[in-house]
């Protein structure tokens, strides 16, 4: 059994669906940017879990959306099928690439959430309290959260921390 849930942070994105009907409110788009970060921090945190990471590591990053995603793209790889014979391992930073539409607006996974570091409210803390929330409309963080969780179920099971490749140059190792 998973310690970090796909099925909850599903349940996280039909709540902030079930919000995202009535914006008007500051508390209702502060609600669903919230709820939309949980379910990409849950989903991302459900990928490190399933490509092999110990429970005590993922804790480590705590509520660090960035961090995560930063962690899968250095560190996870993924099996994806190149030719109808042949599957590959394929660095997880894919997941980055993951369109995000709203509107007339399109934009990436990688994009969204790295927004974490620029000036835009930063979860937990600046989306749950404050009088102001600068970030992108809700809808856009729910879109997202809904594609970090679509990629995460698409590769359950096709998942793992990448392997060692031991290429030496200029008096250093690099993986």
């Amino acid at each position: 059994m998973n310690e970090y849930n796909p099925h909850f942070a599903e349940k996280l994105i039909e709540a902030a669906e079930y919000i995202s009907h009535n914006l008007e409110e500051v508390e209702s788009q502060r609600t669903v940017l919230y709820l939309s970060f949980l379910s990409c921090e849950i989903s991302l945190k459900f990928i490190l879990e399933n490509a092999g990471y110990e429970i005590i590591k993922i804790i480590k990053f705590s509520h660090k959306i960035k961090e995560l995603l930063d962690e899968i793209s250095i560190n996870v790889e993924f099996k994806r099928q190149v030719t109808p014979q042949e599957k590959m391992w394929i660095s997880a930073a894919a997941i980055r690439g993951t369109t995000v539409c709203y509107q007339e607006m399109k934009s990436t996974v990688g994009k969204i959430l790295a927004l974490e570091e620029k000036s835009v409210s930063k979860y937990p803390t600046e989306i749950r309290y404050g009088r102001n929330i600068y970030h992108y409309p809700p809808e856009i963080l729910l879109d997202t959260a809904k594609g970090v969780l679509n990629w995460a179920n698409e590769n359950t099971g096709n998942l793992r921390v990448k392997q060692l490749n031991n290429q030496c140059g200029r008096n250093k190792c690099t993986r």
